[in-house]
């Protein structure tokens, strides 16, 4: 089947409130220096699971219970050449088990922002940019089985995220339908529209106010993480500092010409923030992955 979404979001970008887009994110303030100076810095002495994917665009969003990772494997629309099309036995939608050191992939195409929906249901769109038939794709998970099923006859699905009520997903309908952002029920697949009658004037990547939930938080329990100015991870917890000798994963627009485009221009690139799950006792975070159009996902433990 297939699956898709756009690119990551703003100056600190990445992974957040659509799926991994932290447009609500805050990032910590202090740079490595002044964390050494507050206090002890430790490097963390084991990650637990590790894997690398191939992809320019990586989001994550962690299960309601914290025990799994959703992570998309895609590429940017422009910008990679016919890269995408020959790793499509690679790229898709994956779920990673930490504590079982498992992962497995839910979808073969490319998607974009994976949205737990509950435990065992996860969703995510697919544009009509990417290879495959564009829509919104819903997987039923049955250990490392899935089922996946289209909702609805949407094509232009982009910035999946969940629904603030819960049980349904919100994402910004452009191309070709051109809706703005609307909530779908997934068992009907009618939409609501958010944002007015059409995509005219909205931003794309401005889900409006309190109608996302976001599965990548910075801060949960009694830990708090982020990129600080100097471009370096930083974990707070209620004990120490920890620093994390990975650098994080940038993420770029590209134009139609396949150039990259300016940050300061487009505002939609920079870091992929880390993600604690639900309860603060885990942190997955995005590093690059040694060869272009590849990046790690690492999951280790917070340390209490």
């Amino acid at each position: 089947m297939t699956k898709a979404l756009h690119p990551v979001p703003p100056v600190i970008a990445a992974l957040g409130i659509l799926g991994l887009t932290a447009y609500h994110a805050s990032i910590l303030g202090m740079d490595q220096g002044e964390a050494r100076a507050a206090g002890k810095i430790p490097a963390p002495s084991s990650l637990p699971h590790s894997l690398r994917l191939h992809g320019s665009t990586p989001t994550l969003a962690w299960s309601p219970d914290g025990s799994r990772l959703a992570v998309a494997s895609s590429f940017e629309y422009w910008g990679f050449g016919n890269v995408p099309k020959q790793l499509t036995g690679h790229t898709g939608i994956y779920v990673v088990d930490p504590a079982a050191r498992t992962q497995w992939r839910v979808s073969t195409d490319q998607g974009y922002h994976p949205v737990w929906v509950d435990k065992n249901t996860l969703a995510w769109g697919h544009s009509p940019y990417e290879d495959g038939a564009p829509g919104l794709y819903v997987a039923t998970l049955q250990g490392m089985n899935s089922s996946v099923r289209r909702v609805g006859t949407w094509k232009g699905v982009y910035h999946t995220g969940l629904a603030s009520r819960g049980g349904r997903v919100v994402f910004f309908s452009g191309f070709p339908e051109d809706k703005g952002w609307v909530q779908a029920d997934l068992k009907t697949g009618n939409l609501t529209p958010l944002t007015g009658a059409t995509a005219k004037g909205v931003d794309s990547w401005a889900p409006p106010k309190g109608a996302m939930t976001s599965q990548c938080l910075q801060q949960a329990g009694t830990a708090k993480t982020g990129v600080t100015p100097a471009g370096a991870f930083l974990l707070e917890t209620r004990s120490q500092n920890v620093q994390i000798p990975d650098q994080p994963f940038l993420f770029y627009n590209y134009n139609g010409s396949g150039n990259r485009a300016s940050c300061a221009k487009t505002g939609h690139c920079g870091a992929v923030l880390p993600c604690l799950s639900p309860r603060g006792d885990r942190l997955a975070y995005v590093s690059p992955g040694g060869a272009a159009g590849t990046y790690t996902v690492t999951v280790m433990p917070v340390p209490r």
